[in-house]
């Protein structure tokens, strides 16, 4: 895919080998691994995955990074994008001002949507696309109540402190809505095919 090559070529992916275990020199994150596991458990081909190189020192790294020890802990969700937004997301992480519109909605609020069930994420990839984006992310959600439809920020609580953000379920969140952008850094990038489609690039 020309995206991917691009990107690579940047030095802003890391390309990982899929038939690397942990324990065997060079290996991807147990938690990865595991996700992965969960997406072909979906009926999901997993044709490349790649770290994204961001540095440390980047301003979106430093301010996840101070952001986790009130907001924390940290959570690994899933991303869905379409290819025309994914050197804007590598480059600079998730943006809430290009996250909403009105295809995909506000249920939540209006922020950036991450999931534990890639499928639920998949559904925001790119469906006529021949291969599909997704992200893993590291997502500080932080105090988080029900969101609501249009919310432009997250309501204020009954104790009088602002809610970090929102779910679908208080009692067993699946779906997160986060409204600043420093509550989520992109760590993963994974190129899917689904099981009906001929993967031959994106």
């Amino acid at each position: 895919a020309l995206v991917l090559s691009e990107l690579l070529a940047q030095g802003l992916l890391v390309e990982e080998h899929l038939d690397t275990e942990p324990g065997d020199g060079p290996s991807m994150d147990t938690a990865l691994l595991l996700a992965l596991d969960e997406l072909r458990a979906r009926g999901t081909r997993v044709c490349f995955v790649a770290r994204i190189a961001m540095p440390t020192s980047s301003a979106l790294a430093a301010a996840y990074g101070a952001a986790r020890e009130t907001l924390g802990p940290e959570r690994l969700l899933w991303h869905g994008t379409s290819w025309e937004c994914v050197p804007n997301i590598v480059r600079h992480g998730f943006n809430r001002a290009y996250a909403f519109n009105a295809r995909h909605g506000s249920k939540l609020g209006r922020g950036v949507y991450f999931a534990e069930d890639p499928g639920y994420a998949l559904r925001f990839a790119g469906k006529t696309q021949r291969t599909r984006a997704m992200l893993l992310a590291g997502v500080l959600p932080g105090k988080h109540t029900r969101g609501k439809e249009g919310l432009l920020e997250p309501p204020d609580s009954s104790g009088g402190f602002r809610f970090d953000s929102t779910c679908n379920d208080v009692k067993r969140p699946r779906v997160f809505c986060v409204f600043k952008d420093f509550q989520a850094l992109p760590l993963y990038l994974v190129q899917v095919a689904m099981s009906s489609l001929h993967f031959s690039g994106a």
